[in-house]
């Protein structure tokens, strides 16, 4: 299986300082870390099975309320992706 691959630009750094305080909050420092250095995957490099195994994990866990993390395990690979369940 061909892993994302991760790419980097002074746009996407610039960028990330638009992230919303809110959401920021929810990133640990390694992931704000990542994101700041300008770093970010494409959403077409993943096949439309990892993403709707990720969005299928993403409502199962959002539907448990003892669940605080927001990773979700892509396929059995060890890649991560965060995400966040407010939409507004």
């Amino acid at each position: 299986m061909r892993k994302p691959e991760i790419l980097t630009t002074q746009d996407a750094a610039q960028q990330s300082k638009n992230v919303p305080q809110s959401v920021r909050e929810t990133l640990s420092a390694n992931e704000l870390q990542w994101l700041d250095d300008g770093k970010f995957v494409e959403l077409e490099s993943f096949t439309t099975q990892r993403i709707i195994r990720g969005i299928t994990q993403a409502i199962a866990k959002s539907q448990d309320p003892d669940r605080a993390d927001s990773l979700v395990e892509l396929e059995d690979d060890h890649s991560y992706v965060t995400y966040s369940d407010s939409f507004g």
